[in-house]
């Protein structure tokens, strides 16, 4: 009879992250050993979140054209709701200028409402990449952005002393954001390793294999499995990797927003540092099967990634990068 060494024992009988998200009571013991909170949102976070939800409908939405005739079933019906809405703007104030170029990926935009509300009850997976789309819209796509979108990514997990979990776990989606420079220094990450110190070069990373650079976690996002609360779990594993990366960076304790969803509603999360513990709040359930909600998600990013290039440009970003803003 095969006999497992004690180290391939020992990895046999850990819990796997997905095991994990899914058991609620050894979840709440693995928070609690890892220090991280649920609560009301922080001032500082309800405020910036207060601020990326800030839309202002622009009047050329009143203007848009209704197909007269489906080519996707539905795509009427998008575009009709969204006349409407834009009919209700009746501030002289507002201009046309088209910010979040909705104009541009508003046709895009209606093939993922569409896919999302038609695979809700029918493809997980395919309802997952019409967000994938979302993300790379807001995130990805546009001219001068500097994020990176990773799908299906190694992620290592906050290790508990008492809750034995694989140190690795796969993230549905991570927006990163590359970090050349702190506190006025270049950052390498081949140096930044060696001189990093015992306790904190294991979580200079968010990734277990050794980076050819470095960056950090900008906006997690978890949807693949079929439950919102196994998704919102995982939400909360990703935080714990992002925040103590950033600490173990000697970088600026900042609020940290990310998304889980499921049966084609988002959930929108921010995590933050209380001392030397982590709270996460919950702020908003978004429909995604309403066309309002939908593009008001995609404002919502497009404000966040805005937001996260200016304060990550300036913390992470060298000099020279900066002198752009």
């Amino acid at each position: 009879m095969l006999q497992l060494s004690q180290s391939e024992a020992s990895a046999s009988s850990l819990k796997t992250p997905s095991a994990l998200a899914r058991n609620a009571t050894l979840f709440l013991n693995w928070r609690a050993d890892v220090k991280i909170w649920q609560e009301n949102p922080c001032v500082e976070a309800k405020t910036l979140y207060n601020q990326l939800r800030e839309f202002r409908l622009p009047k050329w939405l009143n203007d848009i054209d209704v197909p007269r005739e489906d080519v996707i079933e539905g795509e009427g019906d998008f575009y009709r709701e969204l006349k409407e809405w834009g009919g209700q703007q009746h501030d002289p104030s507002v201009d046309n200028a088209d910010t979040y170029h909705l104009h541009t990926f508003l046709p895009m935009l209606c093939l993922s409402f569409i896919r999302i509300k038609n695979s809700k009850l029918q493809n997980e997976a395919s309802q997952g990449r019409r967000i994938d789309d979302i993300i790379e819209f807001a995130f990805g796509l546009k001219k001068g952005r500097k994020f990176d979108v990773f799908y299906d990514s190694h992620i290592r997990l906050r290790k508990s002393p008492n809750v034995a979990v694989s140190p690795n776990a796969i993230a549905d989606t991570l927006v990163t954001f590359p970090v050349t420079n702190l506190k006025g220094r270049p950052v390498l990450s081949d140096v930044f390793l060696r001189t990093a110190g015992p306790a904190a070069a294991p979580n200079v990373s968010w990734s277990p294999d050794p980076p050819d650079d470095i960056s950090v976690i900008v906006f997690p996002s978890e949807y693949k499995r079929l439950d919102l609360d196994t998704n919102c779990n995982r939400i909360i594993i990703d935080f714990c990797t992002a925040q103590s990366q950033r600490r173990s960076l000697g970088a600026e304790d900042d609020i940290i927003f990310g998304m889980a969803a499921a049966g084609g509603e988002a959930v929108i999360y921010s995590c933050w540092w209380e001392g030397d513990e982590m709270c996460y709040a919950k702020h908003e359930a978004w429909m995604l099967t309403n066309p309002r909600q939908f593009i008001e998600l995609y404002v919502f990013l497009c404000n966040l990634a805005e937001h996260a290039r200016k304060s990550l440009q300036t913390m992470f970003a060298s000099s020279s990068s900066q002198a752009k803003l």
